[in-house]
C-alpha cells in the first residue's frame, strides 16, 4: 500500500468534551438574561380596551407591567380616529393626571404613571379632547397580589448555581487527588 507520508499515531484522537462545570457556568451566566423582569413602561404593554368608542374617537389603553401589580403602573392610550388607523395628533388626555406623549416612549401613545397602593379591581377612566370634540372611556382592571420578585429570584439562582459548580469541581479536584496518590 503506498505511503502518503502520514503515519496514524497509536494513540486514539482526542476530542475534548464539554465539562459539566463549564456547562453550569454557561447556565449561571445565561440564566439572569432568560428571565424577563417586568418594568412598567406600557406603550405598548398589555391591552385592556381595543378601538373604544371616546366620543368622536377610538381610544385603546394599554398597561403595564403585566400582570398588574400594587405599585408603579404605567397606562398607555392611542387615540385614533374611528376605522381608520389614522393616529389623533394633539388631543388633551387625561387620566386623574396629565397623560402626555412626553410621558411616551412611543410619541403614538398617550401615557401617565400612577401607584397602586394596593391589589384589588381598579377603574381606568380617561377623557380625551381635540379638535373633534371630547370622549370619555373606561375600564376596569384587575390588580393581583404582589408578584414574585424576579429579580432576586434570577440573583439567587445564579448564586445557587455557581455554588452547585464550585463544590462540584471542589469534589472533582479532591478526587484527582486522591487518585494521583493512590496511583489509581
Amino acid at each position: 500500500m503506498p505511503s502518503l507520508g502520514v503515519r496514524r499515531s497509536g494513540r486514539a484522537r482526542h476530542r475534548p468534551r464539554p465539562r459539566p462545570a463549564h456547562l453550569l457556568l454557561v447556565a449561571a451566566l445565561t440564566l439572569p438574561g432568560c428571565v424577563a423582569v417586568p418594568g412598567a413602561a406600557a406603550n405598548g404593554g398589555t391591552l385592556r380596551l381595543a378601538s373604544a368608542a371616546a366620543g368622536p374617537y377610538a381610544v385603546s389603553v394599554y398597561t403595564s407591567p403585566s400582570p398588574l401589580a400594587p405599585g408603579p403602573v404605567d397606562v398607555g392610550l392611542l387615540v385614533q380616529r374611528p376605522g381608520s388607523t389614522a393616529v389623533v395628533d394633539g388631543a388633551t388626555v387625561a387620566i386623574t393626571g396629565r397623560a402626555t406623549r412626553e410621558r411616551a416612549t412611543n410619541k403614538l401613545y398617550y401615557a401617565a404613571a400612577f401607584v397602586l397602593p394596593e391589589a384589588g379591581r381598579w377603574r381606568i377612566d380617561a377623557t380625551v379632547g381635540g379638535a373633534a370634540g371630547t370622549g370619555d372611556v373606561g375600564s376596569e382592571v384587575a390588580v393581583g397580589g404582589a408578584g414574585l420578585p424576579v429579580g432576586r429570584l434570577a440573583l439567587a439562582s445564579l448564586l445557587a448555581t455557581l455554588a452547585l459548580a464550585a463544590a462540584w469541581r471542589a469534589l472533582r479536584a479532591r478526587r484527582h487527588r486522591r487518585e494521583i496518590r493512590t496511583g489509581a
